[in-house]
């Protein structure tokens, strides 16, 4: 279990342990993550690669759950886990939204700084002078980010970036 989920069962308002498996204490909430949870052992096809996210509404706060089914068109052991499932407070920011990505593909923090800059839809030069350096130190990452992450425009780039970045939605 991640550190939300800890939490949150040790306090029961949102989620809990019953018979070994998770369950929301909202009704609508349980009935649902019970479908997908099931979805997930019995026809994992069913469900996005991606995973589904669910809202798990509480007392006074309420959380997103996703789950992603494990194992998907490979054989699994019948004992053996079907999902992941990840629990996650919408009012607390996740970290750094680059920093799994640059550990990942070895970026420093200058090209890291450079990728998120670009991650908006703005031009080398734009991001550069956002940034405060010139155009040409921007324009000298991009190879070496391009390099460590096997891409070789800035499309490609991006897209990457942002299939590997978790979603964020907000409301």
């Amino acid at each position: 279990m991640n550190c939300v989920a800890e939490q949150q069962i040790k306090i029961a308002k949102v989620v809990r342990i019953v018979d070994r498996r998770l369950s929301a204490v909202d009704h609508t909430a349980r009935t649902l993550l019970s479908q997908v949870i099931g979805d997930a052992i019995t026809d994992e096809a069913s469900l996005p690669a991606g995973g589904t996210s669910l809202a798990l509404p509480g007392s006074d706060t309420g959380l997103v759950a996703t789950i992603l089914p494990l194992n998907r068109g490979e054989r699994r052991s019948p004992s053996g886990p079907a999902a992941a499932i990840f629990v996650q407070d919408p009012t607390v920011a996740p970290p750094y939204p680059g920093e799994a990505f640059a550990k990942l593909y070895g970026l420093t923090g200058a090209e890291l700084r450079v990728l998120l800059a670009l991650t908006p839809g703005l031009s080398v030069k734009d991001a550069a002078a956002m940034l405060g350096v010139g155009e040409v130190t921007a324009r000298t990452h991009l190879p070496h980010i391009y390099a460590k992450t096997a891409t070789s425009k800035q499309t490609e780039l991006l897209n990457l970036f942002r299939n590997a970045a978790p979603p964020v939605k907000v409301g």
